[in-house]
Formats: structure tokens, sequence, C-alpha cells
């Protein structure tokens, strides 16, 4: 895990251009140190303006030779890379196995062979989490990809006026290379609708976030963006028996978790007390013992003086059931008045969220952790938030309210502000009735349409209606997956986390379980209380899985 950044100019860039260009550089990776301590380098192109950076965290190949950026032997590909490639063992076989000779047992020396033999096509073959840069010396062409749901951000400015190119995993190392960087109106919009900035936009109005599931090609200052995966592509029922559905589930849930235990450092658990990492330890503790592993798994947990909102006794219980080195830290006011600022520094781009992710990663690097698993992506997948009961009822009033559509209209329009939030926003879905978008996001939002334009107006930036992110409403796991986990939840993981150097693994968020689990029924995988997901793990600890879901 680690931080990228990177600029590319047209040829004929002049002196003083270049010489600006490698300064920015080199304040981007010095922005970006906390993202990858153990080392930093910049590669210059030979016969171009072209400057990439990186910062180590290191993980896989401990060693100097698996340092970045990494050149090819030949010296035509370098590469600049951030993520874990999980299954980076069993494609190394096949490149050797067409002639690739390896100098290195890096997960980046195979990305890059990879693309070096395949190109795009390479993108699907990936396991795991990435955002890389590959440049070509003999095309002076850039090729950057980002995973399937964008566990790993890629933030680039691409200025059309003089042809150039940057890109960075941090908004704030980019935003260096822009001289009046302007607020974006419509990731304003985002954030007070849903309490965070929606991808592909930015806070900041001339940079973007590559879309997940996609990758894009620079050449000659001219850039192309295309997509390589989409979720809705990888529904494909398959299992409709209980049975063979947990049996199916089962073998999925033990492959993605040996997948993510792939690294050369110890691999710890953020332990909530809630069932989806109650099941992560349970599956991590059996690949433990199928491996010899004789030391404990580290997990890690906050807790509150509040009832609650306290799982800190859930989650040591569950630890000692297990047998784990369970480490608490109870967060007081004064700890976190403490730490308040240091978290609205790491946050990067505004968001709702992320404060205990803040901490408990914290604890985790204050106790020599450098790699954790945690339990995102359990929910999505497998119906463990009220939205998945409450949108579709939400839905159905609407549908029922159609006929008196026009006075909704009216009431909507001219008294909006004498209803309460909640009716603002139950406004919103009633006055789109046969819309499921609508619906969730009057559900989710932060704010209904109309208080969202109000508060634009008090901050100055002109109204401006704006449509937020809709997924194919093929399965209701996806609103969850592609707009809240997607934009806010991975969001801040990969900011908290990185804010202390620590790499976040998420074993639910990961392409081969995703198209594991949506071959199950929805009416199987979707039933209240996770039943399907807790009786592929048997085991567990009633007191893990019998408790009410809490934020």
């Amino acid at each position: 895990m680690c931080g990228i950044s990177g600029i590319v100019l047209k040829q004929s860039a002049s002196t003083s251009d270049r010489e600006l260009a490698r300064s920015h550089v080199q304040m981007m990776m010095e922005q970006l140190h906390h993202r990858g301590p153990d080392g930093q380098d910049i590669y210059c192109a030979p016969n171009y303006p072209m400057w990439l950076a990186h910062n180590r965290l290191s993980i896989i190949d401990l060693s100097q030779a698996a340092s970045q950026p990494m050149a090819s032997s030949c010296g035509r590909y370098v590469i600049t890379y951030n993520g874990e490639l999980y299954n980076y063992q069993s494609l190394q076989d096949r490149l050797i196995a067409r002639g690739v000779k390896f100098a290195t047992l890096s997960d980046t020396e195979v990305i890059l062979q990879a693309y070096i033999q395949f190109g795009a096509d390479a993108l699907t073959m990936f396991r795991g989490m990435f955002a890389f840069f590959i440049w070509d010396n003999e095309l002076e062409t850039g090729f950057a990809a980002r995973d399937p749901f964008g566990i790993k951000p890629f933030y680039y400015l691409h200025n059309t006026s003089n042809e150039s190119f940057a890109f960075a995993s941090e908004l704030r190392a980019l935003s260096i290379t822009e001289q009046a960087p302007t607020l974006n109106r419509n990731a304003v919009y985002g954030y007070l609708r849903t309490g965070s900035v929606q991808e592909p936009q930015s806070i900041i109005e001339q940079i973007s976030l590559m879309p997940a599931g996609h990758y894009l090609t620079i050449e000659q200052g001219k850039l192309q963006i295309k997509q390589y995966w989409s979720a809705s592509s990888h529904i494909q029922v398959q299992h409709n028996d209980r049975h063979n559905a947990i049996t199916h589930l089962r073998k999925a849930l033990e492959s993605t978790i040996a997948a993510h235990f792939v690294s050369d450092v110890p691999v710890g658990l953020f332990l909530s007390g809630g069932i989806d990492s109650t099941i992560l330890l349970a599956l991590a503790t059996q690949f433990y013992q199928q491996q010899n592993i004789s030391t404990p798994i580290k997990t890690f947990s906050i807790a509150f003086d509040d009832p609650q909102w306290d799982e800190g006794e859930l989650a040591a219980r569950t630890a000692e059931h297990f047998g784990a080195d369970h480490t608490e830290w109870k967060i007081t006011a004064s700890d976190a008045q403490a730490l308040f600022t240091h978290y609205l520094n790491a946050v990067d781009q505004p968001s709702i969220d992320g404060f205990n992710t803040f901490c408990v990663s914290k604890l985790a690097h204050d106790a020599g952790q450098k790699v954790v698993l945690s339990g995102l992506g359990g929910d999505e997948l497998f119906a463990g938030y009220p939205s998945f009961k409450a949108v579709p009822k939400l839905r159905l009033l609407s549908i029922l309210s159609a006929p008196f559509w026009p006075a909704i209209a009216l009431i909507r329009t001219v008294a909006w502000k004498t209803f309460s939030p909640k009716i603002r926003r139950l406004l919103d879905a009633l006055y789109r009735p046969w819309s499921s978008t609508a619906a969730y996001y009057s559900y989710r939002a932060v704010y209904s349409e109309q208080e969202a334009h109000a508060l634009q107006k008090t901050i100055a930036l002109p109204e401006q209606r704006v449509k937020l992110k809709e997924p194919i409403a093929c399965d209701p796991s996806l609103y969850e997956l592609c707009a809240y986990m997607q934009n806010q939840l991975l969001r801040d993981s990969d900011s908290m986390s990185m804010a202390w150097s620590l790499e976040l693994r998420v074993p639910f968020v990961d392409s081969d379980f995703f198209a594991s689990a949506l071959a199950i029924a929805p009416e199987l995988r979707l039933q209240h209380g996770k039943q399907l997901l807790i009786q592929a793990v048997p085991g567990l600890p009633d007191w893990g899985v019998n408790q009410a879901k809490r934020g």
C-alpha cells in the first residue's frame, strides 16, 4: 500500500514549465509521505517531460529490489502502483510459463509484466485493490487503472489548454499543481445530499476521480477513459437452493479470506463485535489453524462510555472466544477533541463519517500493525442495513400516491419550509413516484433537494440542478455498493487508515467474492438478519449473531 503521483507535460513544454513540474512532483511526494513512510523515489523519463513518484509502505517483498517507481528490464515501461494484488503468485506462474523472467517477488512486477503481455485485458485477471500508472517510454503514452470497486483512489487533473496531465492518490497532493482551484458546486450538492462527494467529481472543480472499474490512456495530451468492469454485468443467479447456496457461500468466504492474508507482514483485524467482523475472525482463526500458525491473530477495537454506541464488551468477549490477541481503546471526549483537528486534516475531501476508522487505525498503528482486515461490505451484500426494507416500502408508498402528484408537486414547491426535514425528504420520493433512485436517496439523504440548494446559496454557490448516481436497479445491493459504500465508506477507510500508514483490506469487497455472492438468489442472500451469511459460518457465538444492528 502506497502513495502515487506524477505529471505528464507535452513534448514542447518550456524549460520553466518542466522545472515547475519537477518541483510539483517533489511536493506531491512529500504530501503523501504518510501513505508510504518506508521509502520514496521519483522517476524522470529520459526523453520526455514525464515524472512518476512513489511513497512506499512495504507489505509484499520487503527488499529494496521491489522499490518503486519500477522499470521493466528493458527500460521501456515504468510503473508507480498503490494496492495489493492477491493472486499475484498464480499470475506470476502464468507469465513465467510464457517466458517472462522476474527480478523480484513483488506484485508490482507482476502487474507491470501482465500489462506488457496483455495490455488492458490484464485488468480482468487481477484480484485485489489497485490504482496504478504505467508509462511507455517508446510510445510516449500513459496507462492508468483503478480496481473494480474503487478501493484505491486515483485523482487526476487534465489541463486541455496546455495538454498537461497530473495524478495522485489524494486530492491534497494534486491540488498543489493547480494555480487557482475553484469549488465544484455539483460536488457540494452531492455532499450536502449524501454526506460525501460523488465520483467522478472531487470538491475541486478542476480535479476528477477516475471512476471505479475504469482505465484511462493519455497520449499527446489527449485523454480517454473506458470502463472494463461493472457490478451489474456480474449478476448471474445460479443457486436457488438453500443448502447449495450455503455450501457455495462458505467456499467463497474461505477463498476471500485466504486471498486477503497474502502478505509478508502480519495481518490483523478490526473487530467491532458485529456480525461481519465476527465472521472474519472466525474464518481467520480457521485459516491460521490450517496454516499451522501458532501466534494468535491481533484484533483491535474502540469502545465508548455511552452504552448506546459501545460494542467494546462484545468485541472483547468475541476475541476471547476465538483466542485472539485483543487491544481495545475506550475513547473519551478529551481523546476525541485532541484528535479531531488531525482527523479533519486527514479527511482530504468532506465527509460526515470516518472518525471511528481514524481512531481504530491509530490504535493499530501504535501497536506496530501494518495490515488489517475490515468487515466493510457485508451489510451491502447481505442486507444488513434498514434501507433494504425501508426503501421498497417508500417506493411503494410513492407509487400509491402517484394520482395525487399535482398536489404533491405544488406542496413540495411552495410549502417545503414548513415541514420537518424528514417530511421534506419524503416529498422528494413522492415527487418521483416510480423511481427507485428517488426512494433510495430520500431514505439515505442528509438533506432534501430543497435544503441542499438553499445551503448552496448560503455559501455563494449558484443553485444547480444535478442528478445523483443512479445504479442499474437490478439488485438492491447495487445502490448500497455503488452509491454509499463506494463514495463514502471505501473513501473514508482509505484516507483514515493511510493517515496512520496502515493498509486496510476488505475481504467482502472483492470482485471474485462479489460474483460468487451475487450468484445466490436474492431471496436467500438478502434475508433479514444476514441469515445465509451466518449459516455459512457455523460456530459463531450467540451474542455476536443475535444483536441488533448498530451504527
